[in-house]
């Protein structure tokens, strides 16, 4: 390579190659004064300053007194051997590379505090690792670890260990030294039985132990009392112990994707919830406890068996999102319009043939979804619902538009697909803001001229309907830029 490209390469911070590094050491001298601030990236910068007659500005940091090193998403199989000279460093990124283990001297870079090794290929961590005993942060999500050296409780400073997405069934009793871990994530593993150990990292404030294979918990587990996340989703969870509202800290509970079949009244200590997500399992009541988690903003309960929503419910007033889809809900009860801030609610699949009034008292609605359910009307009181910005009305019994939708005018998405609609009103261009319209899987044979008012509208789904032909109003729409008629005509060109 000519030297004038060897040093436009230089100039420019793509300099990588370690060919074009060593053919740089033996034929170009050059000072780079004016190089830009890249250089401080090159990891093969060592050729330069041993090899060349290169005086390094004041502002390019030298290699060998350097604090942090980020060699992520290189595809290195192996490590340089200049890196054991680094002695200094205190943060080393090497993630998302091809490594397969790590190099022994690694070891002498005893000031590191931040080690990234995620996303390689290591199958497992050698004894010495625990020799890195000043380091604070440790990341081995993404490898193929089977197990960890009994070695790793000596790394006594360790604050965040990650380990997701590995195959670990176990945990040694030394993890137990690691009495300054405050987050651990275990995720996507093997693990089939709660690891013990844990239960004695009484700092820990994160805990995820999400998609492994999980059936109980031990009581043991009350003892993390200063945990403010647990996640325990994508498990076989059939139960909780009695012990889990002794984690009064909680903030963030992860439930769902399990079996539980029933929660424990303890459940209503861990009053300092904001979210707690528990679809997907197998519940059939919900306990009056839940009524005393008042700091709740977010709760999930779709997908289970409930039937009855306790008046309790009422008391929860900061809930800003609610998901009761999927379950067998035909009533809700009067304390619901006391949830004055809430924004999102979903009642969809569910067996309401009314919808309770209750709803159209929640006046800061944004989002309703009152979609599979066995609803042919509205009440008057819907129009109460001004700020609603998305309205899921689809798989009903509807077959007319209820009136009182049209004092909905902010709404920006309105779905109506699978009811039993033969028309659509005149009063649809009040809905100006509307951007999507579904309107699949009805009767509808014309739309009114008034559709084309709405000036916004981007999407229209008309598929599965009678109509005779393209609509001539769709040719009206200035911001239409999707419409579907699949199954709808069979003259459309």
């Amino acid at each position: 390579m000519h030297e004038e490209n060897i040093y436009r390469l230089l100039r420019s911070g793509q300099l990588e190659n370690v060919t074009i590094g060593l053919q740089l050491a033996e034929s170009l001298q050059v000072n780079i004064d004016t190089l830009t601030d890249q250089i401080e990236q090159l990891y093969l910068l060592h050729w330069l300053v041993e090899h060349s007659e290169v005086s390094l500005e004041e502002k390019i940091v030298d290699i060998y007194s350097r604090k942090t090193l980020d060699l992520s998403n290189k595809g290195l199989t192996q490590l340089p051997d200049i890196l054991a000279q680094l002695t200094e460093l205190e943060m080393l990124r090497i993630n998302q590379n091809q490594l397969t283990e790590l190099p022994d001297f690694i070891r002498k870079l005893t000031a590191l505090k931040h080690l990234n090794l995620s996303g390689n290929q290591l199958m497992s961590l050698p004894e010495w690792i625990g020799e890195l005993t000043s380091l604070t942060y440790l990341n081995l999500d993404n490898n193929k670890l089977v197990k960890l050296p009994d070695s790793i409780g000596d790394l006594k400073y360790l604050e965040s260990l990650s380990l997701q997405k590995n195959a670990i069934q176990s945990l040694s009793n030394s993890i137990g030294n690691l009495k300054n871990l405050t987050y651990i994530d275990l995720s996507r593993n093997q693990f089939s039985e709660f690891p013990e150990p844990i239960t004695t990292l009484s700092q820990l404030t994160y805990l995820s132990l999400y998609e492994n294979h999980l059936s109980t918990l031990p009581g043991s587990i009350g003892n993390l009392t200063k945990l403010q996340t647990l996640g325990l989703s994508n498990n076989q969870l059939i139960s909780l112990p009695e012990s889990i509202g002794k984690l009064k800290d909680l903030v963030w509970l992860y439930l769902e994707y399990n079996q539980l079949v029933a929660l424990p009244q303890s459940i209503g200590n861990l009053t300092s919830l904001v979210g707690f997500y528990m679809n997907h399992n197998q519940l059939t009541e919900i306990p009056d406890a839940i009524c005393e988690l008042v700091e709740l903003l977010y709760m999930s309960l779709s997908k289970n068996y409930f039937t009855v929503v306790p008046e309790g419910i009422g008391r929860l007033c900061k809930l800003e999102e609610l998901d009761l889809s999927d379950n067998q809900f035909s009533y809700l009860p009067d304390s619901l319009e006391n949830l004055t801030v809430l924004s999102v609610l979903d009642i969809s699949d569910n067996l309401f043939s009314e919808l309770p009034k209750s709803i159209c008292q929640l006046i800061d609605l944004s989002e309703l979804n009152i979609s599979g359910n066995l609803l042919s009307t509205l009440p008057k009181s819907l129009k109460n619902l001004t700020y609603l910005t998305k309205l899921d009305m689809s798989s009903n019994r509807f077959k007319t538009l209820p009136v009182y939708i049209k004092s909905l005018r902010n709404l920006r998405e309105l779905q109506l697909q699978q009811n039993q609609l033969t028309e659509l009103p005149e009063w649809i261009s009040n809905l100006s803001m509307l951007d999507k319209l579904n309107l699949s899987a009805n009767q509808l044979r014309f739309l009114p001229e008034t559709i084309g008012n709405l000036n916004y509208l981007s999407y229209l789904n008309l598929t599965n309907n009678q109509f005779n032909g393209i609509p001539a109003v769709i040719r009206k729409m200035p911001r239409l830029v999707e419409v579907d008629l699949t199954g709808s005509t069979d003259n459309v060109q």
